[in-house]
């Protein structure tokens, strides 16, 4: 059984709850981060700063995924930060990060069919602009400085990472710059749908990730 909203509700400590969280940053992929703690089979919990939430995720069911969204949403953090692992859709394409200006979801899956609303509650909210580009480019601008390689462009979603449709392999030569991972979109859209102030995603080496987490705890 998928294990709801109210179940990661539950999970966070209460000196979590009490804090005024703004932002959350949701990462798949492991880092030794300082001070985490897990707070369920496959979530584990820590801060970056005093207002940023960090979580690190093992979830693969897509449901799972969106009902951690909206427990966080629910304990009041209003902007998502989503890091995951993905390979470049070319050659061409190997970066340090990877910004995510716009997806495309060729996978099948989707968070927001099938779940249950109120009545006030709309199924498909309006995706355009899912993702902070101004986020992208402040960013980015700052990795750079830092020596990082960074880029920007198109998350592709395929049905496997492995095995190819031509569907997909026709759209990572429409796109000109791609992308290829599960690890974010989802997250993504339920993050959308519960009404999120900012939402930004970027693809990331592992090997890079524990450096990106102390950069932006700065910004931050």
């Amino acid at each position: 059984m998928n294990r709801g909203c109210e179940f990661f509700v539950e999970k966070f400590p209460e000196s979590f709850k009490a804090r005024k969280i703004e932002s959350c940053v949701i990462s798949s992929l492991e880092v030794d981060f300082r001070g985490g703690r897990s707070i369920s089979d496959g979530v584990k919990a820590g801060f970056l700063g005093e207002k940023v939430i960090f979580l690190e995720t093992r979830l693969a069911d897509v449901y799972e995924q969106a009902a951690l969204v909206k427990a966080v949403r629910k304990i009041g953090c209003e902007k998502f930060f989503l890091i995951g692992g993905g390979s470049p859709g070319s050659d061409e394409g190997d970066n340090d990060v990877f910004f995510i200006d716009d997806q495309v979801n060729l996978s099948g899956q989707n968070p927001l069919i099938g779940i249950r609303l109120s009545d006030t509650e709309e199924r498909f909210p309006d995706m355009s602009d899912l993702y902070d580009r101004d986020f992208n480019t402040c960013f980015g601008n700052f990795l750079s400085k830092r020596g990082m390689k960074v880029d920007r462009g198109i998350l592709l979603v395929p049905r496997k990472l492995d095995v190819l449709t031509d569907v997909e392999k026709k759209a990572i030569k429409f796109f000109e710059k791609v992308v290829l991972s599960k690890d974010i979109f989802a997250y993504a859209l339920a993050a959308r749908h519960a009404k999120a102030s900012l939402i930004a995603g970027m693809v990331v080496k592992p090997v890079c990730l524990l450096g990106i987490l102390k950069i932006f705890e700065s910004y931050a």
